[in-house]
């Protein structure tokens, strides 16, 4: 797909998201979310599959941040 159609998709799906965000009534949920400090790792493609708690082959995982 092309990055132009994919930057048109998501820009859709965000302004949905936002609309529907304002009135969102129901299941109980806390939309003051502020995820930038975590916006650096978002280029990293992490796999915490398994325990947590056993240190894994894979050495791109967030174990530590799933411990505490």
């Amino acid at each position: 797909m092309k990055p132009r159609k994919i930057n048109e998709i998501l820009g859709k799906e965000k302004r949905k998201f936002e609309e529907v965000s304002k009135n969102l009534l129901g299941y109980p949920v806390n939309l003051e979310y502020d995820y930038s400090n975590l916006s650096d790792f978002l280029n990293y493609s992490f796999n915490n599959i398994g325990d947590p708690f056993i240190d894994a082959n894979y050495q791109l995982d967030t174990r530590k941040f799933e411990r505490e």
